[in-house]
């Protein structure tokens, strides 16, 4: 027997996985806003951050369509104390990282060192 979350088949073997997507959906997106619900929502996005969530780089332009995104991210993530550092390259768009620019092989040169703090 398959279910679905988000459209996606799930064979029943994974019940855990699936039951553990649940968990995270529903304290990432609360279904109200009430104090209480609110209060409940931090702690367990503090608790699964702390258990789940490596250090996270994030490398985000100035003219990024997903900035506002990272900015949120960011903030989420050092709320649930995960180490996260937020690099904003000026001038740049989404995925420059990927073109032959000064800027992108200095981004590279970045992400380089923090994986490298990580070993």
């Amino acid at each position: 027997m398959n279910k679905t979350i988000t459209g996606t088949q799930v064979p029943a073997a994974n019940e855990a996985i699936l039951a553990a997507l649940r968990k995270v959906h529903n304290i990432a997106s609360p279904a109200s806003t009430a104090p209480e619900d609110l209060k409940r929502q931090r702690l367990g996005q503090e608790t699964l951050g702390r258990l789940l969530t490596p250090p996270t780089l994030i490398q985000v332009g100035g003219r990024e369509i997903l900035r506002d995104d990272s900015t949120r991210l960011h903030q989420n993530l050092q709320a649930a104390g995960v180490p996260a550092v937020l690099q904003t390259w000026p001038e740049m768009w989404h995925v420059f990282q990927m073109f032959p620019l000064k800027a992108a092989g200095e981004a590279m040169d970045q992400m380089a060192r923090c994986l490298e703090l990580l070993r």
